[in-house]
């Protein structure tokens, strides 16, 4: 090496002979070759080159895996040992070799390389049913405290063991013991094994699972995305019917109606009153009017349609009041239009905590808008008028 870099040949002719002397080096001593392109010391000198004989270090390594993480484990690249690590699994994923790669990351008091991106990588690319492998990959995923916040290896792990089950959901919840990656698994096992068929055709192969599982399933079914308060409307149909959601009075009917509309109910190209016409299909009447209610509260986030026509599309009684109940304190009315509002509330004791309500809110928009004054008034660096010259 030193010999060729002493000549004075063309610098085209050098950086071809240059390749030709590291391809041998490669293929004879993989080792020495590899600290030369990637060790600290020389890593910037050789970045280009590196690049270049990517092609031949990857064939090489895919001969030599084990040999390739001993040196890695007894720390011959230095600071350039993350991206050895990140070439060497990537090799060995693309051979196909998983299982060495599984190896290599469980041996005790191996270098701990084991990031998401690895976990994520190797969650797609373990081959189907290859139980022992999935089993060990499980140890290292980390799960989030809810089911909601499931991203990164959680959610890989949870699609890919979706996958694995299949069409029978049940050896996996059985095993698995953490709640969360269940709730987990169930959503991403109903979107890709139930997702194509009917809603009531949904419902009915979740209400078939033993009952230990239901609840978690029924959770899952509402996170999914519907498309349109229409398609939400009828799972919260057909899940009240397959008696998935309880009681429909209770909290958790409350808590799965509301996941379900959650995804639409502020869908911004839907006007109000037609969202209001859509959401009366709720068959179970406590569902119904808490859904119109929690509607009401968001209904400046909708396209917009007159307060007025939405209260005439509502049949007097409770549907009405609980629609004026949400809108009327979430939304800034003329005193005139307010008045109106109230006067169409049914009930009286629903008008009157409705009234009471207004004053409650208004008497706290008065405090807060005084104590921001008084706030100002104490604040040596409020800004001081100067006096015009």
């Amino acid at each position: 090496m030193r010999e060729l870099e002493e000549t004075t040949l063309p610098r085209r002719d050098f950086e071809l002979a240059r390749q030709a002397l590291f391809r041998e080096w490669i293929r004879r001593d993989l080792r020495g070759a590899m600290i030369q392109l990637y060790g600290p010391m020389h890593r910037e000198r050789y970045e280009s080159l590196a690049l270049t004989l990517e092609t031949e270090v990857v064939e090489e390594i895919a001969r030599q895996p084990r040999a390739v993480w001993d040196w890695l484990t007894s720390h011959h690249f230095g600071s350039s040992g993350p991206k050895v690590f990140d070439l060497w699994s990537k090799t060995l994923i693309k051979a196909g070799h998983t299982d060495i790669l599984l190896e290599c990351l469980d041996q005790p008091g191996a270098p701990n390389f084991r990031d998401r991106k690895i976990i994520s990588d190797l969650c797609a690319a373990i081959p189907p049913g290859a139980t022992e492998q999935l089993a060990m990959l499980r140890k290292w995923i980390e799960i989030p405290e809810h089911s909601s916040e499931a991203r990164g290896p959680a959610a890989d792990f949870a699609e890919r063991m979706a996958e694995e089950a299949g069409e029978d959901p049940l050896p996996f919840l059985r095993s698995e013991p953490d709640d969360v990656l269940r709730s987990i698994f169930l959503e991403k096992w109903e979107s890709q094994e139930l997702g194509h068929l009917p809603v009531d055709e949904q419902v009915q192969r979740l209400a078939a699972l033993p009952e230990e599982f239901r609840a978690a399933a029924a959770d899952a079914m509402v996170h999914h995305s519907r498309g349109d308060t229409t398609a939400a409307v009828k799972l919260i149909n057909s899940m009240d019917a397959a008696g998935l959601m309880g009681d429909p009075a209770g909290e958790t009917a409350r808590v799965l109606a509301k996941s379900a509309l959650d995804w639409v109910i502020e869908d911004e190209f839907t006007t109000a009153l037609e969202s209001v016409q859509r959401l009366q299909a709720i068959r179970a009447e406590p569902l119904r009017q808490q859904a119109l209610r929690n509607f009401g509260s968001l209904f400046d986030h909708r396209a917009p349609s007159p307060v007025q026509d939405c209260v005439a599309a509502l049949p007097p009684g409770p549907d009405r009041d609980a629609f004026i109940r949400g809108v009327i304190i979430h939304t800034d009315f003329t005193p005139e239009v307010r008045e109106q509002l109230l006067s169409a509330i049914e009930d009286p004791q629903t008008a009157a905590q409705a009234r009471q309500n207004l004053e409650e809110l208004s008497r706290r928009k008065k405090e807060e808008a005084e104590k921001s004054m008084e706030e100002e008034a104490e604040d040596p660096f409020a800004e001081i008028p100067t006096k015009p010259e």
